[in-house]
C-alpha cells in the first residue's frame, strides 16, 4: 500500500511539473524574444538620438539599459556607444572628453573580451594613446614664448597643426565608424 501511494505521489509531482515546464516554457521564450527586440530598439533609439545630436537623452537612455540589462545580449552595444560619446568632439557634446573616453574603452574590454567591438576598442585606445602621447611632449613656457623665440613659435604653430589634423582625423573616423 505505502509502495502504491509513493508512486502515485511521484507521479503526481512528475505531472504538475511537466504541465509547468510545458505551459512555461513557450511563454519564457516569447517574452525573452520580445525582451530582446525591446532592447535592439532601445540601442536603435540611442543611435537616434545620437544623429540627432542629442547626446544627454541618449547617454541618459544607454545608462538606463545598462542598468536595466546588464549582462544581456546588446550591454556590449550599450556600453560601446557610451564610451564611443567621449571621442566625438562636436561642440555640441557635453560628455566629450579623451581621458574618460580612454577609460570607459579600458573598462569596455575588461566587461566585454568577446564583443564584436573589442576591435573599434583597440583602434579607439591606440588612437587616444598616440594623442595622449603628442599632449603631452607640447609644453607651454610663457617665458620663452615672450622672448620672441622665433623657432620655439614655429614648433608650437607645427604641433597647432598636428593636432588639429588629428581632430579632424578623429572626427572621420567616427563618422566611418557609425557607417
Amino acid at each position: 500500500m505505502f509502495l502504491i501511494k509513493g508512486i502515485i505521489k511521484h507521479i503526481w509531482i512528475f505531472s504538475i511539473c511537466g504541465l509547468i515546464f510545458v505551459n512555461c516554457s513557450p511563454v519564457s521564450r516569447e517574452s525573452s524574444g520580445r525582451d530582446q527586440q525591446l532592447q535592439a530598439m532601445l540601442i536603435e533609439k540611442a543611435d537616434k538620438l545620437i544623429a540627432g545630436k542629442k547626446y544627454s537623452e541618449a547617454e541618459s537612455l544607454l545608462q538606463k539599459y545598462l542598468h536595466k540589462y546588464p549582462d544581456e545580449p546588446y550591454s556590449d552595444d550599450a556600453a560601446f556607444r557610451i564610451a564611443r560619446l567621449r571621442v566625438n568632439s562636436e561642440s555640441e557634446n557635453p560628455f566629450f572628453n579623451y581621458q574618460n573616453a580612454r577609460e570607459r574603452f579600458d573598462d569596455f574590454k575588461k566587461k566585454f573580451p568577446n564583443s564584436s567591438y573589442i576591435s573599434a576598442c583597440n583602434d579607439w585606445l591606440k588612437i587616444l594613446n598616440l594623442y595622449n602621447a603628442g599632449t603631452k611632449n607640447i609644453r607651454y613656457d610663457d617665458r620663452i614664448i615672450s622672448s620672441g623665440n622665433s623657432d620655439l613659435e614655429k614648433q608650437i604653430a607645427q604641433l597647432k597643426t598636428e593636432n588639429e589634423q588629428l581632430r579632424k582625423i578623429l572626427s572621420e573616423l567616427e563618422q566611418a565608424l557609425e557607417r
